[in-house]
């Protein structure tokens, strides 16, 4: 009995500094967890100097949350100063209808809408010489343009409803004269359209008076 006693004694020796090392182990690797956990919280909460030194006088600036950059919602560039939204710079691109008179070929964009005839060529600063615009009316009646805000010179040809020439005026700039004072320009007999073109392409082109211009629509 005695002997087994003695036995057990020793293995008991032998256990007891193997766990105490296991605890003691155990015990450390918590604290180790609880020291990185509590390091990495007080990272997050602290001020950031959001800033890396990469020479005596320079940094870089480390943005966590860069802020959005808004894009601009249009190209003002492409708003005539001083002119409503309305009345931007028309697209040159926009030919809908074509016309060959003599040997002269003019590429034209159609007015064929009150709004569109309102604004016209205004704020144009450049009309190719074979472009134009030709305005289309609802009906016959005395035709009156001005020139607001109209960059370009122009030849205005009116045209009655038969497309007969009943007219040919010139229109020149008048940008330094306030609006009410404007020259206006009426067709001498009734008309239901009207061509501009470039200053001068009426005479170029030999476009007379009792002429018939049929112009071709693309659609």
């Amino acid at each position: 009995m005695l002997n087994r006693l003695r036995r057990i004694n020793k293995e008991l020796e032998f256990i007891m500094p193997s766990m105490t090392q296991i605890w003691t182990l155990t015990i450390s690797t918590v604290l180790a967890l609880v020291l990185l956990i509590s390091c990495s919280y007080r990272q997050d909460l602290s001020p950031l100097d959001n800033s890396v030194e990469i020479g005596p006088s320079a940094k870089v600036v480390l943005e966590r949350n860069p802020p959005h950059k808004q894009m601009p919602a249009g190209d003002d560039a492409s708003l005539a100063v001083g002119a409503p939204v309305s009345e931007q710079v028309t697209p040159h691109e926009k030919i809908e209808a074509e016309l060959i008179v003599n040997q002269c070929r003019f590429f034209l964009e159609i007015a064929d809408s009150a709004d569109e005839r309102r604004i016209g060529l205004m704020n144009r600063a450049v009309l190719e010489d074979d472009r134009g615009m030709l305005f289309e009316f609802p009906s016959e009646t005395y035709l009156s343009f001005w020139m607001h805000r109209t960059l370009i010179p122009l030849d205005i040809i009116f045209l009655n409803q038969e497309k007969v020439v009943v007219d040919i005026q010139h229109m020149d700039t008048e940008l330094a004269i306030p609006s009410p004072d404007l020259k206006t320009y009426t067709s001498v007999l009734p008309a239901k359209y009207a061509l501009e073109i470039n200053a001068g392409r009426a005479g170029d082109c030999v476009i007379q008076i009792g002429i018939h211009l049929e112009y071709y629509r693309y659609r």
